[in-house]
């Protein structure tokens, strides 16, 4: 495909913008038919149709709110401990801030024609539900407290009246508070959680410090996102990449044969077990090889994941379910909203193989996969159509998730 020059690409940029999604989807049609690779342009903010649509993500969360209403599965906490001097004005103009920079906030959904939209609200004050804990002996406030914790975190949504953002103050001292923070998965994701301590913080700090704050301005809401992924992103990179994992998984299905000491129980449950325990090694002290192979620490523990699953379920092929941020345009980085996807990362586990060649295979299959990420995991399952069964989830069996957390503490003022 022929590459856009800069001029050409800012006036087709700017021409976007004005047009509506079918002007939009006709436009990039025809650009692709003359052998231009549309992939280039940005997303842009074009002019918007009645009806919001869903992101397929979205999609995928409000069919599942509607087969088991009340989960609280797909919610969203965290939680900062607050030790010092809160200025409550502040605190509430940097919630308020929140919500009027990003429209996903203060987003609900609902049905109209048996279709789902997304329903935008205006901008409002941000609703702070506040407990105080000095009835309480000192002793018993933090246990307290994380009771409180965990029981908003599995406080279920309303996905149609929302609001599916809750903020809730816990003061345990006068110079201690816990801020609760709850979002529905369908407007956030694990990304989103470091965005808004990040614009917390300076919106916080710039309204204690009487300054405006310094955040740019945002080009585009996650509405926009939502619009070009169902109308914009080009047909052809969607037949592209379901190619590849049709090709890659196959149609058969597939079943891990891990050995249990229970038999499956016939409906999906939710309630699980947590074991934590540290590794003997540091995927990040492989240095040398990182530096000669280009190996991430999470190809090197993916692959060591692997290799485990082979041995305990005798089988050489596996597949591991991978939650991706799905943030490959430099222009979401910034967006709060639900961007990730799941990626299946299939590996034949050769007992004979060297480590390092082991390591460029699975290093090759991750970057295969990142090239071919714009595709829904739901429109593959639909693609595949696997044998479904209630208690399984499709095409995989395991999930292997990398978090790599905050990159540092936030430093608010007072606190």
């Amino acid at each position: 495909m022929s590459e856009l020059k800069a001029d050409l690409r800012r006036e087709l940029v700017a021409r976007l913008s004005r047009l509506d999604p079918n002007q939009t989807a006709a436009l990039l049609e025809r650009l692709e038919a003359k052998g231009v690779d549309v992939t280039e342009l940005p997303i842009v903010a074009g002019q918007r149709p009645s009806q919001l649509p869903l992101s397929y993500a979205q999609q995928r969360l409000w069919i599942i709110d509607r087969l088991q209403p009340g989960s609280a599965l797909y919610n969203a906490p965290i939680a900062l401990r607050l030790r010092g001097e809160l200025n409550l004005k502040a605190l509430q103009a940097a919630l308020n801030a929140l919500l009027a920079r990003h429209e996903v906030l203060r987003t609900t959904f609902d049905e109209e024609s048996g279709t789902p939209r997304q329903i935008i609200h205006e901008v409002t004050e941000a609703r702070i539900a506040r407990e105080d804990l000095f009835d309480l002996p000192v002793h018993e406030r933090e246990a307290r407290a994380l009771e409180l914790a965990g029981a908003e975190a599995k406080t279920p949504f309303d996905l149609r009246v929302g609001p599916l953002f809750r903020v809730k103050l816990l003061q345990l001292s006068e110079r201690e508070h816990w801020m609760l923070l709850t979002l529905h998965h369908a407007v956030s994701d694990e990304w989103t959680l470091g965005i808004l301590v990040r614009e917390f913080t300076e919106f916080y700090n710039s309204s204690v410090d009487r300054r405006s704050p310094v955040l740019a301005p945002l080009a585009l809401q996650y509405a926009d996102y939502a619009l070009w992924q169902k109308h914009h992103l080009s047909r052809k990179v969607f037949d592209q990449q379901l190619a590849y994992w049709t090709n890659r998984l196959g149609r058969e299905d597939y079943v891990l044969a891990l050995p249990t000491d229970y038999a499956r129980s016939a409906n999906a449950g939710h309630e699980g077990a947590e074991h934590r325990f540290q590794l003997t090694f540091d995927p990040y002290s492989f240095a040398a090889l990182r530096k000669s192979e280009g190996f991430s620490p999470f190809v090197v523990v993916l692959a060591a994941f692997e290799i485990l699953l082979s041995r305990y379920s005798g089988q050489a092929d596996v597949r591991v379910g991978v939650p991706i941020a799905g943030r490959n345009r430099p222009e979401l980085e910034g967006l709060v909203g639900f961007f990730a996807n799941t990626q299946v990362l299939r590996t034949e586990v050769q007992g004979r193989s060297l480590v390092l060649d082991y390591l460029r295979q699975v290093h090759a299959i991750v970057s295969d996969a990142n090239s071919n990420q714009d595709l829904p995991f739901d429109r593959l399952v639909e693609a595949l159509q696997p044998s479904r069964e209630v208690n399984q989830t499709p095409l995989f069996d395991v999930m292997l998730s990398w978090h790599r957390g905050l990159d540092s503490a936030p430093r608010i003022a007072g606190l």
